[in-house]
C-alpha cells in the first residue's frame, strides 16, 4: 500500500546508491540497536558510511511511496539483492524483520528526524528576537487559544522558540517552547527572506538583550508551557 511521496533526503554519500560491497548486517538485536543510539536526535547522530547507506535506501522507499513496515523491509531486501548475508533472515528472530527490519526501522527514524529538523532550520533561520505574534492559534493542554506574544529566546541548533505570551482574556503571561515551524509564527516566517544576524552564545541560542528582558519581564512569575 502507497502512500504520498516526501520531500526528498539530501544524499551525503554519493557512493552509497552504488554500494557493491556486501552490507554490515549487525549479528544481533543488541548490537543493531547499539549502532543506532542517537538515531532520533539529528543534531548528536552522525551517520558513518553504512548508516548513510541504509539511509539513502529507505529515503528512496518513502519518496517512492512504501509507507508501512513491510513494505519497507521489502523494498530494502530487494535493493540490497544478493548484499546481505545469506543467514540474514535467521538473525534476530525474535522481533518482526529481525535484525535487518531493525536496521531499517531505525534508519527511518534517523531519515524523518533529519527531514524534520531540515524544516525546523529553514523556519527558525528566518526568526528574530523581539519578532511578535498577534491572535495566533495555538494548542495547549488540550485547547486552543488565541495568543499574542513576542519571541524572548531562539536555539538555533534545535530549532525551537521560545514566546512571552498572554492568551485571550488571560491577563497572566506564559513562557512558551514551541517548533520554528509552528502555525503561528508562519506570518513571519513566510514574509522574510533574509537570515537575521544576531549574536550567538557557543550553545547556538540567541537570547533578547538583557534590556529586552527587563521591559517583558512576567509579573508574579513565569508559566513555563512546552509541547
Amino acid at each position: 500500500m502507497q502512500q504520498a511521496t516526501t520531500p526528498a533526503l539530501v544524499i551525503t554519500n554519493n557512493k552509497s546508491a552504488n554500494d557493491s560491497r556486501p552490507y554490515p548486517l549487525m549479528a544481533t538485536l543488541n548490537e543493531a540497536h547499539a549502532r543506532w543510539t542517537m538515531c532520533k536526535n539529528p543534531v548528536c547522530f552522525e551517520p558513518d558510511d553504512d548508516h548513510q547507506w541504509i539511509m539513502d535506501m529507505v529515503a528512496e522507499g518513502l519518496d517512492t511511496g512504501f509507507f508501512y513496515t513491510s513494505c519497507m523491509l521489502e523494498f530494502i531486501e530487494r535493493r540490497l539483492s544478493n548484499q546481505l548475508p545469506p543467514d540474514y533472515k535467521g538473525r534476530g528472530t525474535s522481533v518482526e524483520g529481525g535484525v535487518l527490519g531493525m536496521e531499517v526501522y531505525y534508519a527511518r527514524l534517523a531519515v524523518e528526524a533529519k527531514r524534520e529538523h531540515d524544516v525546523q532550520m529553514a523556519a527558525v533561520s528566518k526568526i528574530r528576537i523581539g519578532d511578535e505574534i498577534k491572535q495566533a492559534e495555538i494548542h495547549v493542554n488540550g485547547k486552543t487559544s488565541k495568543w499574542n506574544g513576542v519571541v524572548q529566546e531562539i536555539n538555533r541548533e534545535y530549532g525551537t522558540v521560545k514566546l512571552s505570551a498572554s492568551r485571550r482574556g488571560d491577563k497572566q503571561r506564559y513562557i512558551i517552547t514551541i517548533q520554528a515551524s509552528h502555525n503561528a509564527l508562519s506570518a513571519i516566517v513566510n514574509a522574510r527572506t533574509e537570515v537575521p544576524r544576531e549574536e550567538m552564545s557557543t550553545d547556538g541560542i540567541a537570547s533578547s538583550s538583557p534590556a529586552f528582558q527587563s521591559s517583558t519581564k512576567i509579573p508574579g512569575g513565569q508559566h513555563s508551557l512546552s509541547f
